[in-house]
């Protein structure tokens, strides 16, 4: 089971901070911007962290919801290209391949 603090560890959190160019703690909250749904699709695409670790981290968010994250996370990578560009910085950042 992967812990809590397994986000910092894989830097994926600094890594999307960097690119959204603000605080994690900003852009976690912030609704609509995509930085949490591409740290939920990180956390368990790269870092295998489970959709339960993923939501505890973030402060108790049930698995069901994070799992919906990530699939809106997914639908909305499709059509836009800002995000996906930002997925792409990430990723070079964290030197990970996808």
């Amino acid at each position: 089971m992967a812990q809590t603090n397994d986000w910092e560890r894989l830097k994926i959190i600094g890594a999307i901070a960097t690119v959204w160019k603000e605080p994690w703690e900003v852009i976690s909250v912030q609704r609509g911007n995509g930085a949490l749904g591409l740290a939920y699709y990180l956390g368990q695409r790269h870092a295998g962290i489970t959709l339960r670790e993923l939501g505890r981290h973030v402060g108790e968010v049930e698995y069901p919801a994070v799992s919906l994250a990530i699939a809106g996370f997914e639908k909305r990578l499709k059509t836009d290209r800002s995000l996906a560009k930002r997925l792409k910085q990430v990723i070079k950042l964290l030197n990970v391949e996808m």
